[in-house]
């Protein structure tokens, strides 16, 4: 193969790298973005099936009260909809898409 060729074929391997990379660090945006949404916004919980009246809750992260999961105290509806493992898992899945 010339030099030519060469160059042609690492140009090629280089721009779909590039693509790749910039694919996987959009997942892990969305990943992100995910995470945030689940800590970030409150949200509403059914008591029962189909119900018209379901309880408000806060969002995880920020509450008016001491702490996030003073609900779990009380027995709270909100006290398991939305809870922190489930946004750390989130979290954990996008650090090996960040990384790759």
């Amino acid at each position: 193969m010339r030099s030519r060729d060469f160059d042609l074929d690492f140009r090629d391997r280089a721009r779909r790298t590039s693509q790749w990379g910039l694919g996987l660090l959009g997942v892990a945006a969305l990943l992100w973005a995910w995470c945030a949404v689940l800590l970030l916004t409150s949200y509403e919980v059914d008591r029962k099936p189909d119900d018209k009246y379901p309880a408000q809750c806060e969002s995880r992260l920020l509450t008016d009260r001491s702490t996030a999961n003073q609900g779990v105290a009380r027995g709270s509806w909100c006290q398991s909809e939305r809870d922190w493992p489930e946004a750390l898992a989130v979290l954990g899945l996008s650090l090996p898409v960040s990384i790759a």
